[in-house]
C-alpha cells in the first residue's frame, strides 16, 4: 500500500531577542499538517530581507549567497522526504528535520 504524505516547506523570520533591527531565519517542515520547526542559523537586517518572496533582496553578493543557501535548504528536505519514503519509512515532519 502506498504511503501517502502532504509535505510543505517555508522559511520565515522572528525578530532577534537582542537586535530588533535583524531578523532570524527558520525554517518550517509540515507533513500531514503536523509541523517541526528549525533555525537554519542565518540572520539578516530586518530591511534587507524581502517579506513577499520570502528570500533576501539581492542587493550584495552576500545575499545572493544566503538565498543560494536558502535554496540548498529545501533541497536536502525534499530529497531527505524523499529518502524517506523510498525506504518506506514513516514519513514525519520530525523525522525529515533528523534527517
Amino acid at each position: 500500500m502506498p504511503l501517502k504524505s502532504t509535505l510543505g516547506v517555508n522559511f520565515f523570520t522572528r525578530p532577534k531577542r537582542n537586535n530588533p533591527n535583524k531578523l532570524d531565519i527558520y525554517l518550517r517542515i509540515a507533513v500531514n499538517k503536523k509541523r517541526s520547526e528549525k533555525s537554519i542559523k542565518r540572520d539578516i537586517n530586518v530591511i534587507d530581507w524581502d517579506i513577499l518572496r520570502v528570500k533576501a533582496k539581492e542587493t550584495s553578493d552576500q545575499f545572493i549567497t544566503l538565498n543560494y543557501y536558502i535554496v540548498d535548504v529545501k533541497a536536502e528536505v525534499l530529497n531527505a522526504h524523499k529518502e524517506l519514503h523510498a525506504e518506506r519509512k514513516v514519513n514525519t515532519a520530525k523525522a525529515i528535520k533528523l534527517k
